[in-house]
């Protein structure tokens, strides 16, 4: 089910589904191009916002037409389907996932690319979270709860033990993994008929 990546420095296919993300975009981008690791590509499906917030993201990507690809959808279809279309015009062995109301630390996609190195029969990996406010500032202790209820998992358990957990809660946030092309396509992406919960049912198949 998973191919192993055997050069060095392998780049990752960042998906990221847009709509109407004005307000929040700018912040998810420059948590990108902070990375540590720089060998990425981002691919942009906008989900047929009706309003101004294309154009402004337009400008803010025109910097690096280079390694950003962006990509209108017809008509709005969710975010399973933007997901499916980001994933089907990008080629990279790893992928990752950005909402544009999110943002990652300037380290994630190094450790998680060290990690697939590492372990070459990973199909996938994630993270704890923090969570912050409209001004970048960690709401302390706002993420305790989560965190912990995700430490008491024994995720390197048996197949059986993990879509127990899975099938009785959502215990991966999509933004925080990072999965092999070749896994992803093995269990059939996202159900583009779902519109929410989209990775919950991904996670159990």
């Amino acid at each position: 089910m998973t191919q192993q990546i055997n050069h060095g420095s392998p780049r990752v296919d960042v998906l990221l589904p847009y709509y109407r993300g004005a307000p929040y975009i700018e912040r998810a981008l420059a948590s990108l191009r902070a990375q540590s690791y720089q060998h990425w590509r981002l691919t942009i499906v906008d989900d047929h916002s009706d309003d101004s917030s294309l154009d402004n993201l337009r400008k803010l990507i025109r910097q690096d037409q280079d390694r950003i690809q962006l990509y209108v959808q017809a008509a709005n279809g969710g975010a399973a389907a933007t997901r499916m279309r980001a994933a089907q015009e990008t080629s990279a062995e790893l992928i990752a996932f950005l909402d544009q109301d999110d943002a990652w630390h300037p380290k994630k996609l190094q450790l998680q690319v060290e990690h697939m190195l590492e372990n070459p029969d990973c199909g996938a990996v994630h993270t704890d979270m923090v969570f912050i406010d409209e001004n970048d500032q960690v709401i302390t202790g706002a993420e305790e709860d989560e965190n912990g209820r995700r430490a008491l998992i024994k995720w390197r358990g048996t197949r059986d033990e993990v879509s127990r957990i899975l099938f009785e809660k959502n215990c991966i946030r999509i933004i925080s993994s990072m999965v092999r092309r070749s896994a992803f396509e093995y269990v059939g992406g996202f159900n583009t008929s779902l519109n929410g919960g989209e990775d919950w049912e991904f996670w159990t198949r």
